[in-house]
């Protein structure tokens, strides 16, 4: 459990108390060494935050990253909104965190058994990837190109790229209204928020690829190129990188974290809810 001081009388005291669950196969005397490790982690952090280099900064934490693993990665960052530290802030502070971390996230990630929810999740992850990489090829073409006439290839390619996205609306709801609540319930609050202040972002963007890649006449062939280069890019960019913060953080925290005996219950309201159109070996609903 975290508790916290919220108020120190002397007429009332209040005191938050958060369950937070260890990885399975945790015990209490492994709790110095995680805490040691979290203050550790958590002043590099803040050193990074003030500005100090990226490389410097991976160089001093590798002793620590030994024995961090998603779910402490993902606690500690909690702590630091919690310590005052605002969600845009730390949405910014992400990508370094995962430069960071990212070997010893890949080395420690947890494949589940098919169909199970994240198996699926992870399957069409797997799915927009390669329309990302698809779409980072368009974008190539269509910057070295002198006019529309020669995009025909490159315009119906986005637009598929563009519908394939907006129909990933199903995962999104999974994520949203079962995997996010299962966490929230154990204490895990700030990761599904951030996660779900993305997904507001990378839908108006989804949109914007949409529209821009349906009717390319409907502006000047320079200013088509800009915002198609523009909302591409960013998709490309920070869509890569929320699937890369599910697979790694999000999803592995959620192994860790919710108890077997909850998956079946879970699964069963993914099946209510659907799939999408491209979830590899489940016919959408």
């Amino acid at each position: 459990f975290d508790l916290r001081n919220e108020k120190d009388g002397p007429d009332e005291w209040v005191v938050k108390i958060t369950r937070i669950s260890l990885p399975r196969g945790s015990s209490e005397s492994t709790t110095a060494s995680v805490d040691k490790d979290k203050q550790a982690m958590k002043k590099l952090l803040t050193q990074l935050h003030a500005g100090k280099d990226v490389a410097e900064i991976k160089e001093q934490a590798k002793d620590i990253l030994r024995n961090m693993d998603a779910t402490k990665l993902a606690l500690l960052e909690q702590e630091m909104i919690q310590d005052g530290l605002g969600r845009d802030e730390m949405r910014r502070l992400c990508d370094a965190h995962l430069e960071i971390m990212r070997e010893s996230l890949d080395a420690g990630q947890i494949t589940p058994e098919p169909g199970h929810p994240i198996y699926t999740l992870m399957e069409e992850h797997k799915v927009l990837k390669r329309h990302l990489e698809e779409l980072k090829s368009y974008l190539e073409v269509i910057k070295n190109a002198t006019g529309l006439a020669s995009l025909s290839k490159e315009v119906d390619g986005t637009k598929f790229v563009a519908h394939e996205l907006l129909e990933a609306e199903k995962h999104h709801q999974r994520e949203e209204e079962v995997i996010f609540p299962a966490l929230e319930k154990r204490g895990v609050t700030e990761p599904p928020e951030i996660m779900r202040q993305e997904h507001v972002d990378l839908r108006a963007k989804k949109a914007a690829l949409a529209d821009i890649s349906k009717e390319p006449g409907k502006y000047s062939y320079k200013d088509w190129v800009q915002r198609i280069e523009d909302v591409g890019n960013y998709l490309v960019k920070e869509l890569g990188d929320h699937i890369y913060k599910e697979d790694y953080v999000l999803y592995q925290m959620a192994l860790q974290t919710i108890e077997p005996e909850a998956w079946a219950e879970m699964k069963a309201r993914c099946d209510q809810i659907g799939y999408c159109c491209f979830t590899p070996g489940v016919e959408s609903a």
